[in-house]
């Protein structure tokens, strides 16, 4: 997937996450201009090469925003099917090219338009759910800054 992410300017890093007695990647696509808007890319559920496909088959692209003291997530794409990296560059390419069209100021009201649903979280209202994610955005943005930093 580097590759095909690459050709669009897209960098990537993937954290593991666990779940039940499973583990999967979820890959966090970034440019600058994203970074600089508090957004990354959230994709999840990507098969490449595997001889059988998994029982709890799902794949999201999700852009969560990191604003203030909120953590906003909008799904832009799932699905129950089997898809591999090509269609899946796709969509995150092209949402990618829209947020980075938006005004810094105001990339919520915009992504609402694109996503087939979204929700958000504060502190305040849902602590615990709330560090969880945040923690894990975090975790993306060291994660860039590393990769940074090897380049």
């Amino acid at each position: 997937m580097e590759k095909l992410f690459a050709l669009h300017n897209i960098q990537f890093v993937n954290l593991e996450r666990f779940h039940k007695e499973d583990s999967y990647d979820v890959y966090w696509a970034y440019t600058e201009d994203l970074l600089g808007k508090s957004v990354l890319i959230e994709i999840y559920g990507v098969y490449v090469g595997y001889s059988e496909v998994p029982e709890d088959l799902e794949v999201a692209i999700i852009a969560n925003c990191l604003i203030d003291d909120s953590i906003y997530k909008y799904y832009l794409f799932s699905s129950d099917n089997l898809f591999g990296p090509l269609p899946i560059t796709r969509f995150t390419a092209d949402a990618i090219a829209y947020i980075e069209s938006c005004n810094k100021n105001d990339v919520l009201t915009p992504l609402k338009e694109i996503c087939t649903s979204w929700v958000s979280y504060n502190y305040k209202e849902h602590h615990s759910l709330y560090d969880k994610l945040v923690r894990e955005f975090h975790t993306a943005i060291e994660l860039i800054k590393e990769k940074k930093g090897k380049l």
